[in-house]
């Protein structure tokens, strides 16, 4: 295997998983299987909800992205953290 058929793999398998994740702009709270928090690491990333759920008939993903830091992220995050327990979802 040459290092281009390499490339063209690991690529290919990442267009694979980004088609896992829809772009739904409502989903509805009966269709929601799970729902997982992922913490922000401090400069590297932000804090984010896995949101697994039903659509058309089939499982689809959703990353709903939290404010980062630069734009009081801490405080919102806690904000929506409360939100979701009280909601029942977490």
């Amino acid at each position: 295997m040459t290092f281009s058929g390499l490339i063209g793999g690991i690529l290919l398998l990442g267009i694979i998983q980004i088609l896992r994740y829809s772009p739904t702009p409502v989903i509805e709270r009966t269709s929601i299987r799970s729902l997982k928090f992922i913490p922000a690491r401090k400069f590297i990333s932000r804090a984010y909800f896995k949101v697994e759920f039903e659509h058309q008939g089939k499982m689809a993903k959703r990353l709903i992205m939290l404010p980062g830091s630069l734009s009081n992220g801490p405080s919102e995050t806690e904000n929506a953290l409360k939100v979701m327990k009280k909601a029942g979802l977490i």
